[in-house]
């Protein structure tokens, strides 16, 4: 039991209540790894109270948003977020500046291996993406690129560097706030498409042409499994 809350916590400071929810889903592997991850933020007592009680009570908050059924989805959406980021705040205020500054490294990482965190109380992803589906979504697009595509080493090094250049608008934008669910999409897809010109220019004339096959077949296998 007391791993299982260790795992839980983990994943609550990482990625919120709504993916502490799975953390029953996990594999083993993944539920040592939280753990692990806990351990090197060296929580206090005190502070491993206050944290488990903040689950207890986000967990409790994003139920009732769950069941709701008189909500909309846009509107779980939103409640949902309002209450990811009212007990982030307080879990922030928990922890010290070097413990903060750690579990943000964790949850980047754990962001990286699992894809895209859910965006909405109901389990879907932003985008359209359950977050099973989306699993190590970008890790994977990189490798379908390096064999099609038969990228060079400093190829793949620079597009690389161009995922990471982008990476933190993403997430200012993910996280804004003030922005609706639509300005949200809109800004994403400005911010898509400039990466993606950049990483076009990284590319030879033959490239591009074999990239835009492959967006071309993938976009045809969606529409074919909606």
């Amino acid at each position: 039991m007391k791993k299982l809350l260790t795992s839980a916590l983990a994943i609550v400071l990482l990625a919120g209540a709504a993916q502490a929810q799975q953390g029953r889903e996990d594999r083993k592997g993944d539920r040592k790894e939280h753990r692990q991850d806990m351990a090197q933020l060296n929580l206090s007592a005190d502070q491993k109270a206050k944290l488990k009680d903040i689950h207890q009570r986000e967990k409790a908050e994003m139920d009732a948003v769950r069941s709701n059924k008189a909500l909309s989805e846009e509107q779980r959406r939103e409640q949902g977020r309002q209450i990811r980021e009212k007990y982030r705040a307080e879990m922030k205020g928990i922890l010290t500046p070097e413990q903060q500054q750690k579990a943000a490294q964790f949850r980047d990482q754990w962001k990286d291996k699992r894809g895209p965190g859910r965006d909405t109380v109901g389990g879907r992803q932003h985008g359209g993406q359950t977050g099973k589906a989306g699993k190590g979504r970008g890790a994977e697009r990189m490798k379908e690129m390096q064999k099609e595509l038969n990228l060079t080493a400093e190829q793949q090094q620079r597009i690389k560097t161009i995922r990471e250049q982008y990476r933190p608008q993403m997430e200012a934008v993910r996280n804004d706030a003030s922005l609706t669910q639509a300005q949200k999409k809109d800004k994403a897809r400005d911010i898509r498409k400039a990466q993606m010109d950049q990483v076009k220019a990284v590319l030879t004339a033959e490239q591009q042409e074999k990239m835009k096959s492959m967006r071309k077949g993938k976009g045809r296998k969606d529409a074919a499994t909606r």
